[in-house]
């Protein structure tokens, strides 16, 4: 800090040089900006100031020491306050955790004694439990004791039904053997009974067909005696002709001459015969689309009396059981399909004969000999319209 002793009393102050200046100027200096810079001026400028400037600014500077002490002054009370404080608080913070801490360790002191009054409950308890199981432990060995000898017992049992047990194993087997080719046995005997079973049925279902067929032809003959009979009732006695006197000079065993005319009218005479078999088949064929079952039926009877082995024979016999049939007279028309049947094995129609046959059997309420020939039509005509319409016959009638 700059003092008055070093200003010298003289008119004038000498030229300074910042050379000269020592540590303790340098630092007042530093610390009064106002003195830096009046002491520049001076060392700068190279003037010489006055004594009333150099008064002036010693009595400046006594103020500023002045200034100087009391801000020393203050910042000693303000530290030796501030250590005060921080000694006061560190204390009364020193206070209060050591206030927290003794309640803790108190707090801890009464949870220790919890705790030993616990463990000591515990260790009572834990010798009661120990009197207590070492009792239990008795009792289960006694009763694992009992046990044992049970087990043995048992074991010992065991080992007589095993054996037991063996002994009906090979029994069982033994048994099992001798079923075994007493099964093989007797598979082979139903095999030969349903083989022998199978040709019985055969022979029961032909047996029944020549009896239904036996049934329909007695039923068929049954009915035309009793139309003849009827017929003749009611026809007069025909009156047999004379007979004619033979006249002389013919020869019997003469052999008779045929000229070439008569040769050519023969062949146009079977033309002329199978149109009029078209013609009359035709016409039966009208009359049954008509309705007119008796006109038809006579059509188709004389055209089998005419032309017997046509080709349209087996369709007109066909058609003579259809217009029976179609009249309620059903035995009559299984008799017409039967002679289809019989009489035409590779005709057409002979599916729709079986057929046929079946309803009117049916019809005659004779179910049985219904179901013999609808099985014969499946057998012979399997997948054929009329087998599958016989098909479902036979679900209805079972």
């Amino acid at each position: 800090m700059v003092t008055t002793n070093k200003i010298k009393a003289r008119g004038s102050i000498p030229k300074m040089n910042h050379k000269r200046l020592t540590r303790a100027d340098r630092a007042a200096c530093y610390r009064y900006p106002s003195l830096f810079l009046i002491l520049a001026l001076m060392l700068t400028g190279g003037c010489i100031a006055s004594q009333q400037d150099v008064r002036t600014l010693d009595l400046r500077l006594r103020t500023m020491d002045n200034r100087l002490d009391n801000v020393d002054r203050d910042l000693g009370d303000l530290r030796q306050q501030t250590t005060t404080r921080a000694k006061k608080n560190s204390v009364e913070s020193l206070q209060k955790n050591l206030a927290r801490s003794t309640a803790d360790l108190e707090r801890l002191r009464s949870e220790i004694l919890k705790l030993k009054g616990n463990m000591e409950e515990v260790a009572h308890r834990s010798t009661i439990n120990r009197e207590e199981n070492q009792d239990y432990i008795n009792d289960l060995g006694q009763r694992l004791g009992k046990i044992e000898e049970q087990v043995k017992s048992l074991t010992d049992r065991n080992s007589g039904v095993e054996k037991r047990v063996s002994a009906i194993e090979k029994a069982i087997n033994s048994l099992a053997e001798q079923l075994n080719s007493r099964f093989t046995a007797i598979n082979k005997a139903l095999k030969r009974l349903g083989e022998e079973s199978a040709a019985i049925r055969e022979r029961i279902q032909k047996k029944e067909e020549e009896a239904a067929r036996e049934k329909a032809l007695a039923a068929a003959r049954a009915a035309r005696e009793a139309e003849e009979r009827a017929r003749q009732a009611k026809t007069p006695k025909n009156i047999s002709p004379r007979k004619s006197k033979k006249k002389p000079g013919n020869k019997t065993g003469a052999k008779k001459t045929i000229s070439p005319a008569a040769k050519t009218a023969g062949t146009t005479g079977n033309a002329t015969a199978t149109n009029a078999a078209a013609i009359l088949y035709n016409q039966g064929q009208t009359a049954f689309k008509a309705g007119k079952y008796r006109d038809a039926y006579s059509k188709f009877s004389t055209y089998l009396e005419k032309y017997p082995k046509s080709r349209l024979a087996g369709n007109s016999r066909f058609w003579l059981g259809d217009c029976l049939y179609q009249q309620n007279e059903f035995a009559l028309a299984i008799l017409e399909y039967q002679k289809v049947v019989d009489d035409y094995k590779n005709h057409p129609k002979r599916p729709a004969a079986l057929l046929k046959q079946g309803l009117a059997f049916e019809k005659l309420a004779d179910k049985k000999t219904a179901k013999i020939v609808y099985l014969k039509l499946l057998k012979l005509y399997s997948g054929k319209p009329e087998a599958d319409l016989a098909q479902k016959r036979l679900n209805v009638i079972r």
